[in-house]
Parts: structure tokens; sequence; C-alpha cells
């Protein structure tokens, strides 16, 4: 019995070591799956972690050349810049404008300003001024962006102005960047052509000056991505090191040019995760074998934890990749991914259609130029929001550059609904924005295409919508319009016109009319204005409405506007005593020499320039104020008068007598016209004349056409008038007869 029961407890013993044996195999195993499973655990959050980062670091490189580009292209694509670095260098301003302004502000490394010659202009590093031949090394590095903004320059005014027009393109494609080895150091390059604004006044035969701006990758640029992009340590390692990218514990990605060139590594410390997670979960692994499940379940909700968390930094990179930092809307990258996506999807089912809007904000630069840049920002991100609050589920809005913005509209089921969204989106653009104690009146103009009405390609429809966008603005801004095929033939037709324009100045088919006006007090001719018709080859006589548009739009004005004044002041010789009028186009204003070259013709022809009145719109005084009080100011301090024409026909009308100093007010026919149908017109016309006799004025009443226009003007105590009434457009030789006959006899006849 004793041996049974000690046969029976070593049986038992046995069976409890075995058991136990059991159990520690058990622990064992548990305990090395759970440390395979907590370190392949930790190295997929480290590779994860590494990717990201990786990830990060390229598309950071790739939004600093993107913003150093914007950054040089911002100061670049300026009328006040071309003007006073291309046409006339300025030093000063040079250095303010780019030198200074680029290291102070963005601190780019060098900042180099290229002549037509290729010659150094002016160079900076760190801000500061350097002797050009100490970096001329840089431009042989530089070399191949260099050539491509210049060539693309090239390109765009050999073009006839109907495609691709400069007016609409220069400012879109005139840089160029680039990662290059500048010296022996890797860099970000930019280049930019110093263009005016609006494409105008480029030449042919003289190369564009050009800015290029070098920022190294190394300090500020290494700093700041860092710190957004959180990479510690981060560092450039040249290819000639490139040893030490291998070191133990470091992630990298490579930096290569444009041409596929490997100029190094950038390199930094990788967050490691999953050995964080190691660190917490081993003590607890050796300690509290019981507790395995309890640790496993740890590992797995640590793991799914920091696995969400990689997915939400990796989606918060790539938003940041695909959107525009300032307004929060998509970029120019993924909205031609979404017009992609769109369009696959008209190609498969025909029962689908797409929009694709352009939006381009009113006189945007006139913000930046009176209240500044940070009111500018403002401006870009309420109208962001406001574009993004009409986005129904499909849509998307983009801002593709400065004030331009770009939407595809998915959610549109027909045309009529289109056009309402159209309409809604030029009202809710036009909302005044208070910024401080200022408000803010924007505007828009809008164009659209539509897929597949209008094409199925997307650069087709781009281009058609870009069309449509400058038709909109084109014909008075505010406003909204459809592609449609007459645009394009409206296109050729002015192209045809360019070109049968500059024919028939070659050839001498401009004609100077002249039509007199008249003293009311003394009933005679006391000045003539004179304007240009054109003696078309097929089209007949054409009036100056109907050509000098184009010839603006060309670069025509400033010929055909010294070849009337040229005709005029010799045929001025025949009528002594009488005054002459021009009309003057905003663009001929707009040259910083329009002054001096308008005295000198005078001086060439021998015309007193006590004679001469210089007629201007509001358009200019709009658009270019300065330019306008420098003019006017020059013109006045020679002798000659200034005339505020079209008077009335504009919001600002009154505000311009107290800022700019005129001789005259023309009162727009518009008002002539309704003096005897509209009791209103009449009061205000009488209160124009009233306002001009008490600040010294002249006034003149154009298109008066009928005895009881007249008399009105007459009894309103307006000096001078002009109409048919009183005498038509005439050529020169007409005119000294006409003016030996006094007004009386013409109104006796008529009345």
């Amino acid at each position: 019995m004793a041996l049974k029961a000690i046969r029976s407890g070593w049986e038992q013993a046995m069976r409890e070591a075995s058991i136990m044996q059991s159990i520690a195999a058990l622990v064992c195993f548990a305990l090395l799956f759970l440390t395979m499973t907590a370190a392949w655990t930790s190295q997929q959050a480290n590779d994860l972690a590494v990717d990201r980062q990786v990830r990060l670091a390229t598309n950071g490189l790739e939004q600093e050349i993107e913003r150093i580009g914007t950054e040089v292209q911002t100061g670049a694509v300026s009328d006040d810049a071309y003007r006073r670095i291309h046409i006339r260098f300025d030093a000063d301003f040079a250095e303010r404008a780019f030198g200074a302004r680029l290291w102070r502000d963005y601190r780019h490394d060098m900042t180099l300003l290229i002549g037509p010659g290729r010659a150094i202009l002016q160079a900076h590093v760190a801000g500061r001024m350097t002797e050009p031949k100490d970096l001329k090394s840089v431009l042989v590095d530089v070399s191949g962006p260099l050539e491509r903004v210049r060539n693309q320059i090239a390109e765009i005014v050999r073009r006839p102005l109907g495609q691709d027009d400069p007016e609409l393109m220069v400012g879109k494609i005139v840089r160029e960047t680039a990662v290059l080895r500048v010296g022996d150091r890797a860099a970000l390059v930019a280049v930019s052509a110093l263009v005016p604004e609006d494409g105008k006044g480029l030449k042919k035969s003289v190369p564009p000056t050009v800015v290029v701006a070098v920022k190294f990758v190394a300090g500020d640029l290494l700093a700041r991505m860092a710190r957004q992009f959180v990479l510690p340590e981060l560092q450039f390692v040249p290819i000639e090191n490139h040893e030490a990218v291998a070191a133990v514990g470091r992630a990298s990605a490579t930096v290569k040019t444009s041409g596929d060139q490997t100029l190094g590594f950038l390199v930094w410390a990788p967050s490691q995760p999953g050995y964080q997670m190691m660190r917490h979960l081993a003590p607890l692994i050796v300690i509290a074998t019981a507790l395995f499940v309890i640790f496993a379940l740890i590992v797995v909700v640590k793991f799914q934890r920091r696995t969400a968390e990689l997915a939400k930094s990796e989606e918060r990179a790539k938003r940041s990749a695909m959107h525009d930092a300032l307004s929060g809307l998509a970029n120019r990258v993924l909205f031609a991914e979404r017009l992609e996506a769109a369009l696959v999807e008209v190609e498969v089912d025909p029962k689908r259609s797409c929009a694709i809007v352009y939006v381009d904000l009113d006189r945007f630069k006139d913000v930046n130029d009176t209240l500044g840049h940070q009111a500018g920002d403002e401006v870009i991100r309420v109208t962001a929001k406001r574009l993004d609050s009409l986005m129904r589920p499909g849509d998307t809005a983009a801002r593709i550059s400065g004030d331009e913005f770009a939407m595809v509209v998915r959610s549109a089921p027909d045309r009529a609904e289109l056009e309402q969204r159209l309409g809604a989106i030029v009202r809710e653009i036009a909302r005044p924005i208070a910024i401080g104690d200022r408000t803010v009146y924007p505007g828009g103009s809008v164009g659209c295409a539509l897929a597949p009405e209008h094409g199925k390609e997307r650069a087709d429809l781009q281009h058609k919508a870009d069309l449509a966008l400058y038709r909109a603005k084109a014909g008075g801004r505010g406003r909204w319009l459809i592609f449609s095929p007459e645009m394009d033939d409206g296109f050729r037709r002015v192209q045809q016109m360019r070109q049968d324009l500059r024919a028939s100045i070659n050839e001498g088919r401009l004609t100077v009319l002249y039509q007199p006006y008249f003293s009311v007090a003394e009933m005679r001719a006391i000045g003539v204005e004179a304007r240009v018709a054109w003696d078309h080859p097929t089209r007949g006589r054409l009036s100056a409405g109907e050509f000098i548009p184009v010839a603006e739009q060309c670069g025509l004005i400033r010929e055909i506007g010294a070849f009337i004044l040229h005709r005029a002041a010799r045929d001025m010789h025949r009528w002594p005593g009488v005054r002459l009028a021009v009309n003057v186009s905003p663009l001929e204003i707009r040259q910083a020499d329009f002054a001096e070259s308008l005295m000198r013709i005078l001086e060439d022809e021998g015309l007193d320039p006590a004679r001469l009145q210089v007629d201007i719109t509001e358009n200019i005084l709009l658009t270019d104020a300065d330019a306008a009080i420098t003019a006017i100011a020059t013109l006045r301090k020679a002798g000659i008068r200034v005339a505020l024409d079209e008077f009335g026909s504009g919001q600002s009308s009154f505000n311009y007598l107290s800022r700019f100093r005129f001789d005259t007010i023309k009162i727009d026919r518009s008002f002539v016209a309704k003096l005897e149908t509209s009791p209103e017109v009449a009061t205000i016309v009488h209160s124009m004349v009233e306002l001009a006799n008490k600040l010294g004025l002249e006034t003149v009443a154009e298109g008066v056409e009928t005895f009881g226009q007249f008399r009105f003007i007459q009894a309103a105590g307006c000096q001078t008038v002009q109409g048919h009434l009183c005498a038509r457009p005439m050529p020169a030789t007409e005119v000294s007869r006409f003016l030996e006959h006094p007004l009386s006899e013409r109104i006796r006849a008529v009345a």
C-alpha cells in the first residue's frame, strides 16, 4: 500500500512536473512568440515611419522648389520692375526689389539680375551686393533654366496674338525652377523673366532681363523642412560623402537634378515608434509572464494606435502636397488629377458631363498695392472659402496661381443649373470683405467650358475656358461666360484685322478727320477734335471705335497716336487761333516717356503747346492713377490743356475732380441725349456745369444733335458745345471753309 502510494505520488509528481514543463514550455513559447511578434511589429512601425518621412522629405523639397519660384515670380511679373529694370535700369530699385528683398523676406542665398546680353547687371550674396565678376561661374551652372526662360519669352512674342495670347499666358510660363549644382553645392534655382503684368510691350529683338535666385540646400531651408515635416537632425550629404548615408540609425532621400543626376542625400534621424514601444513592453514581458494575454493586447492596441497615427500623418502629408497652403483649396496638381478623372467618366458614360470653370479676381493688384500683401492674402483666403462653400459632392475648387481659381463642376445636371451656379459664383465673390477698418469690394470674372459639348481633351477645354474668361473680362468684368464657337471665330477675325491694320499703317490708309467745337457765348468755332478713320481695303471706312481696341491689343496704338498728332499738328498751321483736341489711349499714358514724346512731336511740327488739349478717359485714372498724375502734371507744366473725357459715365467721376488737376470736363453724350426726355438727367447735367464753373473748369457738351439740347446747354451755362447739330467730322480740306461760318447760322437753319 505504501509502495503504491509512493508510486502514485511519484507518478503524480511526474505528471505535475510534466504539466509544469508543459506550462514552462508554453510560457517560453508564448514569451518567444510575443517577443518575436513585438519585434516584427516594432520593425513594421519603424519602416512605415521611415517611408512616410521619405515621402515627406521628397514632397517638402518639391514644395520648396515651387516656393522659391513663386517668391521670385511675384516680383518679376510687374509693370514697375519691367519698366525700372529692363527698360531703364535703376540700380537702387533693383537692389530693393530683388537683392535685398529676397534675402530679407525669403533668405535667398544668391540673387542675380541678367541683362539682355547675358551680362550680370547686379549680384547679391546673402543680401549684400557683390561684384558681378565674382559670380560669372554661376551663369554656367544655371544656363539650362536661364536659356529655357528666354526661349519661352521668344516663343511668346513670335506667336500671333490670337493663339496663346501673351496677355493671357505670359504670367504663367516665364519661370523655370530646378535643382542644380551651383559651384560645389546643391541648390534650388528659380529663373524668372521680368515681364509686364499683361504681357504687352515685349520686344522680339531684345531678350528679357532675367532674375536668378539661388537657395542652397542647407541652413534656413533645411531648418524649415525639419520643423514643418518633423525630420530631426536633418542635413544634406553631398554625393561625394555617400558613405555617410549608410550610417546606422539614419534615414535618407535622394536629391537629384532635373537631368536625373544625383547631387546627394537628405539625411535625418528617423522616428522609431516601434523601438519606443519595445522599451515599454520588455519589462512587462519579463516580469509578468502570467499577464501574457494582457501584454499581447497592449501590443496590438498600441500597434493599431500607432498605425492609425501613421495613417493620419500620411494623410496630412498627402494633403499638404496636393493643396494650396494659403487658401486650403486643391492646388494645380490635384486640380489636373480631378479634371482628368472627370473626363474619364465622361468618356466612359456618354450621359455624364462636367464643366471646367476659371475664376479671375478683378483688379486684385490694386488691393496689394494700396492695402499691402497681407490684405491681398486675406482676400484670397475669404474668396477661397466662398468658392469652396459653393461646391457640392464630386466638385473640386482649386487655386492655380496668384489670384486665379479653377473648379471642376460635376454636380450640375443641365446647362440651366450650371448657369445659375456661375451666376452665384460671380455674386458670392463680389460681396464686400472687411479687413481691419477698411472694406474691400472685390469682384471677379468667370469663364466656363463643358465636356463633352466643347471637347474631351483637358488642354482643349482649359484653353476654351480661358478664352471664355478673357471674353468675360474684356466685356466689362464682374460677369460670367460659357464658351461658344463664335469666340474662336471672333479671335480669328481680330487676328485678321490686326494683320490688315499693320499693313494699312505702312500703306498710309489711315485718315485724320476733324470735328469742330464751338463757343456758346461767341457762337463760333474755337477748336477742332482730331479723329482717326481707317480706309479698309474690303470693309470700307471704319471708325476709331471699330479698330482702336485692336490696335491697343497688338501694340500699334502708340504708332497710331503719333501719326494722328503729327498730321493734326501740321494741319493746324492752316487755322491760326484754333485749338486742337486729341484723344489718348490709357496704354499711351502708361508709357514712361509719353509726355516727352508728345512734346517732341509738337516741337518737330512747330505747334504751340498752348493750342493743344489732351483728352483722357476715366479708365486710366482707375487702373493706373500714378501714371496719370505724372503725365497730367508734366503736360500742364508745358502749357498743354488736359480734359476729362466722358465725364459722368464712370462710378467716381466727381471724386476725380478733387484728385486730379484738369482744365476741362467733357459731359458724356449719354447725358446730353436724354436732356429732353429725363428731368433727372437734366438736373444732373445742370449740377455738373454748376460744379465745373465753381471749380474754374471749362465744360464741353458732347453729342449735341437737336436744337432743344443746345438750348438747355446754353441756358445751363455750358461754355462749349460739340455734336452733329453744329458740325460732323470732316477732312482737313473742308475745315477752313466751315470755320468761316458762325454757329448762329447753323442753329437758325435747324431751328
